[in-house]
């Protein structure tokens, strides 16, 4: 998520506004690895991969991408 951050030029505000979590929480979850509540991880994951799926992408770095949601359990 931090290298689609930085591909895209987002701010850990923009990700808070749009999820509606607080910029605290964001940014402990992308730096700490802060576990958040399932309601609120739903929010950041589905913004992140309509924002993700949004973007075009070569065959490969979409295969990453669904690879690797594979191990996150909403």
């Amino acid at each position: 998520m931090k290298e689609f951050m930085e591909n895209n030029t987002l701010l850990i505000k923009d990700i808070a506004r749009d999820t509606g979590l607080s910029t605290t929480e964001v940014s402990k979850f992308l730096t700490e690895g802060l576990h958040l509540k399932e309601e609120k991880r739903k929010k950041l994951f589905t913004w992140y991969l309509e924002k993700k799926l949004s973007c075009p992408v070569n065959p490969g770095k979409l295969n990453r991408l669904l690879i690797s949601l594979k191990v996150v359990s909403f």
